[in-house]
């Protein structure tokens, strides 16, 4: 109030009103009764905090306080944060040797490709690998020419689906890659194979590592995990031999790339060798009971059809209609069921998507997936001795047999019985006509 004043007898006025605001309490002590004023003079000071000892203005709890604290600080550092920080530490080395520049990509099974970038005092990356090429390209598009490729540049061509705009990379092709794709790159490219049991080397603590969600702990072989073949894919992948993918007897009833078993397991593996050697003979249903594989072909069966037939029940009764609309039952009809169920979804579908359990494309051309092939085990009723050349494809461009080898000397047989039965017509109508 008195610094905004700038007239003299303003100021002079606003110093005596402050004086008396300032003096009031005075005043009005004044008018206070003399007992009053005798009984305030006369009272004992109020007691104090009590004394305590300290030194340079630091007293005995506050030291001990202190101190506790600082000692609860450092156990808990050592105990706590200094483990939690050695062992982020050993991931850290673990996952990047000491290199923090990396890339990685994981496949549809959660294996993980990664690759290296260094760059060295001229701007360039330093290039190691092809894979680390295809990472400078997709990182450092402006350093490199652009290069387009398809797979892994300079060794392999998986015909991985090429990406519009920027040059494919590898690591971006891994994120692409289907079930199929992936199952070729663990075999072929990570381990230089086609079709076989990978349980070694780097797949085995990976594999290890897995299989601990599924109450798996130590396993060291295929054969620790063939009770698992048919509910994980990823044993497919690394199992192929053991899970039967390469076999017509196998366990598993898918047989194509997208359910993990490698896609070349069938030109690659048994399969040429077992049905070559195979009688051309429908297989009893009572040797089928008795298989170690056909209970496991039926769960399968009824389950992928219960997925695929979710929301058309009605159709799938009439497909099975000849068994009550039990298509299980059906299944387990055995050689009968390669009848039943062309006529089923035919009756369904029509003619159009040529269905057929002997070539293991139950659904024709509507389902590109392939399930087990009847042919080897029912011969006869698919049609090997008129056609012994039958075959399947997990890949177009790999067709396999399979129909036995005995189903075309049997054709050979009978072509000649044939003819020679018409030659033996021909002489006779010849000698009538003499």
């Amino acid at each position: 109030l008195l610094n905004s004043s700038i007239d003299p007898a303003e100021l002079i006025l606003n110093a005596v009103a402050l004086e008396i605001v300032l003096n009031v309490d005075e005043v009005l002590f004044s008018l206070v009764p003399l007992s009053t004023k005798h009984l305030l003079m006369h009272m004992e000071p109020l007691p104090g905090p009590p004394t305590v000892k300290h030194f340079r203005g630091l007293d005995k709890r506050t030291a001990i306080v202190t101190t506790f604290l600082l000692f609860m600080f450092v156990l808990f550092y050592i105990g706590g944060v200094q483990p939690l920080v050695d062992r982020i530490k050993a991931a850290e080395s673990e996952l990047c040797d000491g290199q923090r520049h990396v890339i990685f990509a994981t496949d549809p099974y959660q294996f993980v490709y990664s690759a290296t970038l260094e760059q060295n005092d001229g701007g360039q990356t330093n290039v190691n690998v092809a894979t680390e090429t295809a990472v400078e390209e997709l990182v450092y598009p402006e350093l490199v020419p652009i290069r387009n490729y398809s797979g892994i540049q300079g060794h392999y061509d998986l015909g991985f689906p090429q990406v519009v705009g920027d040059p494919p990379s590898y690591l971006r092709q891994v994120a692409l890659m289907t079930n199929s794709e992936a199952a070729v790159a663990i075999q072929e490219v990570e381990m230089g194979v086609v079709c076989e049991d990978i349980m070694r080397n780097q797949i085995l603590p990976f594999m290890q590592t897995y299989m601990l969600a599924y109450g798996v702990e130590g396993a060291s072989s295929c054969a620790d995990l063939v009770h698992l073949c048919v509910e994980v894919p990823i044993i497919r992948v690394v199992c192929p031999i053991t899970c039967g993918c390469d076999s017509p007897f196998g366990l598993v009833f898918d047989i194509d790339g997208d359910t993990g078993c490698p896609s070349r397991c069938l030109e690659a593996g048994r399969w040429p060798s077992i049905v070559s050697s195979l009688p051309c003979k429908d297989t009893p249903v009572s040797e089928l009971q008795a298989s170690s594989y056909w209970h496991s072909w039926v769960r399968q069966f009824t389950e992928r059809l219960a997925y695929i037939g979710a929301g058309f029940e009605d159709a799938m009764a009439i497909i099975c209609s000849k068994h009550g609309g039990n298509c299980t039952r059906m299944f387990e009809s055995g050689c009968d069921f390669v009848t039943d169920w062309a006529v089923g979804v035919k009756t369904v579908f029509g003619d159009y998507y040529e269905p057929s359990a002997c070539t293991g494309k139950y659904f024709g051309s509507a389902m590109p997936t392939i399930w087990r092939p009847f042919a080897p085990i029912c011969p006869e009723r698919c049609g090997c001795l008129e056609n012994p050349h039958l075959t399947t494809s997990v890949l177009e461009d790999s067709p396999v047999a399979i129909c036995p080898s005995t189903c075309e000397a049997g054709t050979s047989a009978a072509t000649n019985a044939t003819n020679a039965t018409n030659e033996t017509d021909i002489d006779n109508d010849t000698e009538t006509d003499e």
